[in-house]
């Protein structure tokens, strides 16, 4: 048994530090746009009240909090600071009647990484996950009833098989409209294909390209032995083009297109996390014995 919790550890803590990783990037990508003054971002902040000398107090504020974030043995500090900076830009925000998507969005990775993690983050507010080890604090209570997952686990198989459909339905529409009009879909984002090449281009890198990757994951999802790579497969995916998504919106702006887009890709990825750490994990939890099979001493019995 203690191989088995040291696998399944080992995913939780690969799956979070993917996603630290990842928001601690963004930090650092949207610290070095205030630093290289990008135009929109330094209009922005201007209107905000954040301009001259002030924009590089937060450029640095921004570089040093998430620097801590991501080195391990800072990350407690780290996550406390990238909290409090991450908490003002909603504020501020909120304050000037501004989407506060895009740093919710980056606040709720930190987090969610972290947790994945360090599980003992967020002890008292319930069991931990996978044999992770318990603070003093919880140790100490003996009135909390012991978390089971005996009969939960039956639920798992079905989380993977919702995230690997939605997947295969999301690259399915998206390659049916490129493969199908290229002109009048890249149309709508305001881009022009002046030439045959062009459209042709358009039909294999936004149709063909996501037309197979909805078959990598309609394979995983009709064989439930696959299920785990097509978890990876899509979290893979869907966090690269979110980083991307989140890095234009910090860069060039936000447009209403990428904020509509944006919500289903976190939702995405947010699932196809959890659900690979919990299938990991139920793949290497010894069988459940029936009373059966008990009584025969763990084998069997006769038909």
């Amino acid at each position: 048994m203690v191989a088995p919790m040291k696998s399944a550890r080992g995913t939780r803590h690969l799956a979070g530090g993917v996603l630290i990783t990842l928001g601690g990037l963004l930090l650092l990508a949207s610290a070095a746009a205030k630093l290289a003054r990008v135009p929109r971002i330094v209009a922005q902040l201007g209107a905000f009240g954040f301009g001259g000398h002030r924009l590089m107090l937060i450029a640095i504020a921004e570089i040093l909090s998430s620097l801590l974030f991501l080195v391990p043995r800072t990350r407690s500090a780290g996550l406390l600071l990238v909290s409090a900076f991450l908490g003002g830009a909603i504020a501020t925000h909120m304050q000037h009647d501004q989407s506060v998507l895009q740093p919710a969005v980056v606040l709720t990775l930190l987090w969610l990484g972290a947790w994945l993690r360090h599980p003992e983050t967020l002890w008292s507010v319930g069991p931990l996950p996978f044999g992770a080890p318990v603070p003093a604090q919880q140790t100490a209570s003996s009135d909390r009833r012991p978390w089971t997952w005996d009969r939960s686990w039956r639920l798992v198989p079905w989380l993977s098989r919702f995230v690997l459909l939605g997947a295969t339905v999301i690259f399915s529409l998206i390659a049916e409209k490129y493969l199908a009009d290229p002109v009048a879909t890249a149309a709508t984002f305001k881009i022009s294909l002046g030439s045959a090449a062009a459209v042709t281009n358009m039909r294999v890198g936004f149709g063909a390209f996501p037309l197979g990757f909805a078959l990598v994951t309609l394979g995983c999802l009709v064989s439930g032995r696959r299920h785990l790579m097509g978890l990876w497969f899509v979290m893979t995916v869907i966090g690269a083009a979110t980083a991307a998504r989140l890095l234009g919106l910090v860069v060039d702006g936000p447009a209403q297109e990428s904020l509509k887009v944006l919500r289903p890709e976190l939702l995405l990825l947010t699932l196809s996390s959890v659900g690979l750490v919990l299938e990991s994990y139920r793949r290497r939890q010894p069988p459940v014995l029936t009373s059966q099979t008990q009584a025969t001493g763990g084998q069997p019995g006769p038909a």
